[in-house]
């Protein structure tokens, strides 16, 4: 197998969000030459390495009229993956050395999959000092994303735990590795829909076979009644890409925007994973 590392660079995760859009919509040839390949209603692109100078999301960045997400899918994402009493620990460990500031670390957070139905596509949070070096920088890998809805959530979650550990203030460096990132149709036409569709790039005037059916699928559910979408997924989704009168989302969700989803501790205690930082912590 001829495997191609994709190499990104990005000023923070907004324009990460964007120019992953960008990748995926405008470049469906490169995709497919170096391993990528269309599966059913998905656009697969393999081994990603994504460097991000600042692990900032916009503040204003509106998940609920851009995607349709709500205050509890965010409480949910939490409780499902984050154990406060490790990543404590792990703070504890980086403050200390933080202060010295003398010598090189690296201690990783392994998340949880709580809920059993998260498939553990967040897998760990690296976090590393370097003597010398001008930031800290922390290195996150995953499994598997989904980019419009799921990776934007997931960087402002890692966002929200960076600041937990380093204080909202600190500028830190994020190298992200997903070994399989996709899009679908279903998502992706909400950021058609946010972005507007001059975010899709004709090449010689044409789309490419993909975008072809993406912008047959978002005229069709620009006009249609959404009482006969059958699946449930495909309704919310033509929800949010259908407007009313007044160019706001069918789907009514209220906005919902970064800056006010913090990460507030829940009060679950797992000592099995206290116990195994305590024996496994790199000094």
């Amino acid at each position: 197998m001829n495997t191609r590392i994709n190499k990104f660079t990005f000023r923070d995760f907004t324009t990460a969000w964007d120019g992953l859009h960008d990748w995926f919509l405008n470049h469906e040839d490169r995709i497919r030459k170096r391993g990528g390949l269309t599966y059913g209603s998905e656009l697969v692109s393999y081994d990603n390495m994504i460097f991000i100078e600042r692990a900032k999301l916009d503040p204003k960045f509106n998940f609920g009229r851009t995607l349709g997400y709500s205050r509890k899918k965010w409480s949910k994402l939490i409780n499902n993956y984050i154990n406060f009493n490790y990543l404590d620990l792990i703070a504890s460990e980086i403050r200390s050395r933080e202060g010295k500031k003398s010598s090189n670390y690296n201690y990783t957070f392994h998340f949880d999959n709580s809920h059993g139905s998260g498939k553990d596509c967040l897998i760990s949070l690296t976090f590393i000092g370097r003597k010398g070096a001008e930031h800290p920088v922390f290195i996150y890998n995953t499994r598997a994303s989904e980019v419009t809805k799921r990776l934007v959530f997931d960087f402002l979650l890692i966002q929200r735990m960076v600041e937990y550990v380093y204080g909202r203030k600190t500028h830190v460096e994020c190298i992200c590795f997903i070994p399989f990132a996709f899009i679908n149709l279903e998502c992706s036409m909400m950021y058609v829909s946010d972005r507007g569709v001059k975010c899709l790039k004709k090449k010689a005037g044409c789309y490419s076979p993909y975008q072809e059916r993406l912008m047959t699928k978002y005229n069709k559910w620009l006009t249609v009644d959404l009482d006969t979408v059958k699946y449930k997924v495909h309704k919310r989704a033509a929800a949010q890409v259908k407007r009313d009168a007044n160019g706001n989302p069918m789907a009514g969700i209220p906005d919902l925007f970064a800056r006010e989803l913090k990460l507030i501790p829940s009060n679950k205690v797992k000592h099995n994973e206290v116990r195994r930082l305590n024996e496994e912590i790199n000094y």
